[in-house]
């Protein structure tokens, strides 16, 4: 809805584009939103006495801005302006769009977080009776001592303590696999005994050329024998005098009201914590009389990455550095094969292949971030949505932006920028769903192996629908956005595109949510909280810095009026020759204004300035029309928004500083304290558990 009403706003715009006050020829403007967006087909070539090529030879370079010609061994200089003037009315418009987006994304915060206080409400969740300790005790295994310090607060109904034995669990998890890939080599209605892999061995179906790639049954039993000699080891190694590490514990009550008063009474500083100052809490709240508990609400069952309960702060950061860096190295690339593309093929196929990066995105990045470990799959999400976001946002927009030249921002040559982004907008808009709805990995498995499969276990493993992961259909969503935003003055309409992706798209992945994808586990609102936080006010900075910027950029030809008519020399026909090889001939009247050349993209000034205002023009050059007055208002305007999510983004940082010196907030109560965790039939403890895959 934002978006076809903010597209609304921009109808006036798109009018005064297509208008002859703006460009008088419209011919070949190509579709009807090409012609409703900034190109300008007015363009003359005028006299440029003091130009020379190297002003136009700098990267992105462009050889279609210059020309010259010799006569009598004399150069004479010549440039392409554009011809297009701004309006005031279009400023005032776009400034509309601006105020009406800004106050969107403001309400949709608040609203949002309403939101999921009300739906967090109305469900009972294993969360709502449920606390976690983080820094329990290495040595305190017992059960019995951690209910009798936890009935003080209410009964205690659930507890599970979670070991740190990942040497042995990840082993174990090995040998199921092993054990799943070698019951998927047996005929039909045969299974396997795993203290007789001999047997198995000997009725498993020849595997051919697959053995050669997958691995055939003799060596499947090798490693299964060689992962439980190492199982073996570690149990011999961990005696009754050397047990595993207890950590972390997760307790559930069996009402809302005792989990409130632990919380309530248990919950300290993080200083305290670190300090262990006993003293910061009564004496019977202390664990064992000398330790203070670290507790925080834990997410749902499903939502726990028992793997990665034990690994310590230290590993945690290298590993996401390590993903980090393999992230940036695939954007880098991706770009360079989008610059390859565009200039090979042209900005059709460079979208074509925009949209392949996008759609096989999230599979990468699911892979990179398979490396890093996360106490709960929301942390997780989270992490895996800000490199999708990185690299689709980098892909998708600014790497379009930073090779297209400057001055052919208007132009209407196919590998210019509105034209390109154009050609990605519209292949958003109808590949990326196509490819979505097809999901040619699920219908193979659905109608050509499921059929096939020898019984009905193998069978239903081809049936468990494509997973999904919550991060790629943000990102999906925040991309869209991000281009809008970026583009919108010189291309408003851009909005009507978006507004159209965004409704197909919410279709497309409410078909797939009920008929294609597998179900997705518990997720906490971490990918909420952070998209609203760092990625929605970061595309909205993005859209009021680029409205102004674009908008003092006016005319993008980087040629300033003189105050003076042309020299005798330029007054005439002129046969003038383009750095192409290509010869144009050209008539200037004596009267004509001469030019000179000037830079008018201020994002390339060093250092940049502050506010792209007239104002911060060179005093010798000076391209800004009247109707650019309004550009102080932009950018205050610009200054206020940064400064806006600057402050959200300092939100995070200060409530870290504040849960440190002060107790974290009490969360809100919930609105049935009567019921009993025994009576909730759809919720359940904390059972450690893995996906295999192959099983169900």
């Amino acid at each position: 809805g934002m978006m076809f009403v903010a597209g609304i706003l921009n109808i006036p715009n798109m009018i005064y584009y297509h208008s002859p006050t703006y460009s008088f020829k419209t011919e070949n403007s190509g579709g009807i939103f090409l012609k409703a967006s900034a190109i300008c087909h007015d363009q003359t070539w005028e006299a440029c006495p003091d130009c020379s090529y190297k002003d136009w030879n700098k990267f992105p370079v462009t050889h279609a801005r210059y020309a010259y010609e010799d006569i009598n061994g004399t150069r004479l200089h010549f440039t392409k302006i554009n011809d297009c003037p701004i309006a005031s009315s279009v400023a005032y418009w776009a400034y509309a769009s601006i105020i009406f987006v800004v106050a969107c994304i403001y309400l949709l915060d608040h609203v949002t977080k309403q939101k999921e206080l009300d739906f967090d409400a109305a469900q009972q969740t294993a969360t709502d009776y449920a606390l976690e300790v983080e820094n329990p005790p290495t040595d305190a295994r017992d059960p019995e001592e951690w209910k009798a310090f936890f009935d003080q607060f209410g009964k205690v109904t659930c507890l599970t303590i979670a070991l740190d034995n990942e040497e042995v669990t990840q082993r174990l998890l090995e040998r199921r696999k092993l054990l799943v890939k070698l019951a998927n080599m047996q005929p039909a209605g045969v299974e396997i005994d795993p203290k007789d892999l001999d047997k198995a061995v000997k009725t498993a179906n020849p595997q051919g050329l697959m053995g050669l790639i997958f691995g055939t049954p003799e060596k499947v039993k090798a490693q299964i024998e060689e992962i439980e000699e190492e199982i073996k080891q570690v149990a011999e190694e961990r005696t009754p005098d050397n047990p595993f590490d207890v950590s972390e514990v997760f307790v559930i009550f069996e009402t809302e009201h005792a989990e409130r008063a632990a919380y309530k009474n248990l919950v300290v500083p993080g200083r305290d914590v670190e300090e262990q100052n006993i003293t910061a809490i009564p004496k019977n709240y202390v664990f064992r009389g000398n330790w203070v508990l670290n507790l925080i609400e834990p997410p749902e069952p499903s939502s726990v990455r028992w793997m990665d309960l034990d690994e310590s702060a230290g590993f945690k950061f290298r590993r996401r550095v390590y993903t980090s860096l393999i992230t940036l190295v695939f954007i880098i690339l991706f770009c360079l094969f989008i610059v390859w593309v565009r200039g090979n093929f042209g900005p059709v196929y460079a979208a074509f292949a925009v949209t392949g990066i996008n759609s096989s995105a999230p599979v990468i990045c699911r892979i990179i971030t398979y490396l890093e470990a996360h106490e709960r799959q929301g942390l997780w999400e989270s992490s895996l949505y800000i490199k999708i976001t990185a690299l689709i946002w980098m892909t998708s927009t600014i790497i379009t932006a930073l090779i297209s030249p400057f001055v052919n921002t208007l132009d209407n040559q196919k590998r210019s920028l509105i034209p390109s982004m154009h050609a990605i907008f519209l292949a958003d808009l109808y590949i990326s769903p196509l490819i979505q709805l097809a999901d040619i990995p699920g219908f193979f498995k659905k109608h050509f192996l499921g059929p096939r499969a020898p019984d009905q276990r193998r069978m239903n493993a081809f049936f468990k629908g494509t997973e999904y992961q919550l991060s790629a259909r943000y990102t999906d969503m925040t991309k869209v956005l991000f281009m809008t935003f970026y583009y919108a003055f010189i291309f408003p309409a851009g909005w009507l595109i978006a507004g159209l992706t965004l409704s197909i798209h919410y279709w497309v992945d409410k078909f797939c949510l009920l008929r294609i994808w597998a179900p997705a586990p518990l997720l906490d609102n971490s990918i909420a909280k952070m998209s609203r936080r760092y990625f929605f006010s970061s595309a909205l900075a993005v859209f009021v810095v680029m409205m102004t910027f674009n908008y003092a950029s006016f005319p993008f030809d980087n040629a300033c009026p003189l105050n003076t008519t042309i020299p005798a020399e330029y007054a005439g026909t002129h046969t003038i020759t383009l750095n192409t090889g290509e010869n144009l001939t050209i008539v200037l009247d004596p009267t004509d204004i001469a030019y000179e050349y000037c830079r008018q993209d201020f994002l390339r000034y060093k250092p940049i300035p502050p506010l792209p205002v007239p104002a911060s023009q060179p005093a010798d050059s000076k391209w800004m029309s009247p109707a650019q007055n309004f550009t102080v208002v932009y950018a205050w305007t610009a200054v206020a928004v940064i400064g806006y999510v600057c402050m959200l983004y300092m939100r995070d940082f200060w409530d870290k500083i504040n849960n440190y010196y002060l107790a974290p907030p009490r969360p809100p109560d919930k609105p049935h304290p009567e019921m009993f965790f025994s009576q909730v039939k759809e919720i359940f403890g904390y059972v450690p558990q893995a996906v295999i895959p192959g099983t169900l």
